[in-house]
């Protein structure tokens, strides 16, 4: 007679039931051949995230709020926004 140990979900992944998930490093990512994170080419990350907003900001599309991380969409805005993108002027409240 044979019993088996570990659940189905534990025989998909390769591990026992019982067994820890394997550790992982909060500061490590994986990384590619060139040294940067798999997703940088096709997400707009770091620099490319970080530009959108300066840029609009430099255009008077918005402007800082009283509070720390409050941004107000301008009149200037909601029309660039609406030429340059295609949004709709009514998404823009």
């Amino acid at each position: 007679m044979t019993t088996e140990s570990a659940t189905p979900a534990a025989e998909h992944t390769g591990r026992s039931a019982t067994a820890p998930p394997p550790a992982r490093s909060a500061t490590s990512s994986p990384r590619t051949a060139a040294g940067s994170s798999p997703s940088s080419a096709s997400t707009p990350t770091g620099c490319r995230a970080a530009a959108l907003p300066t840029r609009m900001f430099v255009l008077d599309w918005l402007r800082r709020g009283t509070y720390r991380r409050v941004v107000r969409l301008t009149d200037a805005g909601r029309e660039g926004l609406t030429t340059a993108f295609g949004v709709p002027a009514d998404r823009l409240s």
